[in-house]
């Protein structure tokens, strides 16, 4: 196991939704799948923040042959709040409940992310401290030619192919119109886009104490066939995020011949448009 811990000036397109893309990008339609597997390399960048910031509150775990199966990469990025406590048992639990789940459900990969996401909230009910504090993640499981995605919480996964980039999660925000009827629905408030005066996101593990109220972990599930137009995929806490449209990382990732300098380039913008966040991106490359 390889495991690392990481934790307004806007660009062109910044103005969109959440979740929405941007108007100028078509639709995803890959014509051909991989006929061999995609050579995987894999890189990470942190930055703390320092001046704004006393900890690092998020946490990257990866795993190169996932299941002891070469062809499977699994990419974990959890993303703490109020301390990195939840982030650091999340990092430690998801792996091993989600080979688990595998094993339960013959490799039915979607429904054993949803459950692993599950039973790992479960496990945070089980220990006092976990009553206000909690985790976002985003997963990136790869088994040969095929990618699979799942979060919860604001964490974010862009794949950048050669024509445009494709957001594989959904954030999972107060602001989100579906999200804020479904916790209000629920018998939550939401009061200057956040729950009950306080959390932002909508979807977490942990933050027991807002469960009444809404707060649920249920997990954004994508399913994609890689083919020859992928370049990079991204993974990012919201450090970046909330100041970098999906677009601009494509930019960047386009003018990019390797992803550590991705990586890099990607952490400097965050920084030089004002993020006062804690800062972590994976970026995994299928072309260098």
């Amino acid at each position: 196991m390889l495991q690392y811990t990481l934790r307004r000036r806007r660009y062109k397109n910044d103005h969109l939704k959440n979740n929405e893309q941007p108007n100028s990008i078509s639709t995803y339609n890959p014509k051909h799948k991989y006929q061999n597997i995609p050579k995987i390399q894999f890189y990470t960048k942190e930055f703390i923040n320092e001046k704004h910031n006393e900890s690092m509150e998020d946490i990257i775990t990866i795993i190169k042959n996932f299941n002891n199966d070469p062809n499977k990469y699994l990419f974990c990025l959890f993303d703490g709040h109020c301390g990195n406590e939840s982030a650091k048992f999340s990092s430690e639990k998801f792996p091993k409940i989600f080979q688990e789940c595998l094993k339960k459900n013959t490799n039915n990969i979607e429904k054993s992310l949803t459950e692993s996401f599950l039973k790992l909230d479960e496990l945070t009910k089980e220990i006092e401290d976990f009553l206000y504090i909690g985790n976002t993640a985003t997963i990136i499981y790869i088994d040969k030619n095929t990618i699979y995605s799942a979060n919860v919480g604001d964490t974010r996964s862009v794949l950048i192919c050669y024509d445009k980039p494709i957001r594989l999660t959904y954030d999972h925000k107060c602001s989100d119109e579906s999200e804020k009827k479904r916790i209000i629905k629920a018998g939550g408030i939401i009061s200057k886009n956040r729950l009950n005066c306080d959390l932002a996101i909508s979807r977490a593990i942990g933050d027991n104490e807002y469960k009444k109220f809404g707060l649920i972990a249920n997990p954004y599930i994508c399913k994609k066939n890689l083919s020859y137009n992928e370049k990079y995929c991204v993974i990012a806490s919201d450090g970046i995020w909330d100041f970098v449209c999906d677009e601009t990382v494509y930019n960047i990732g386009m003018m990019c011949d390797h992803g550590n300098e991705f990586c890099e380039k990607l952490i400097n913008v965050a920084i030089n448009v004002g993020s006062k966040d804690n800062i972590s991106c994976i970026v995994i490359s299928f072309r260098e």
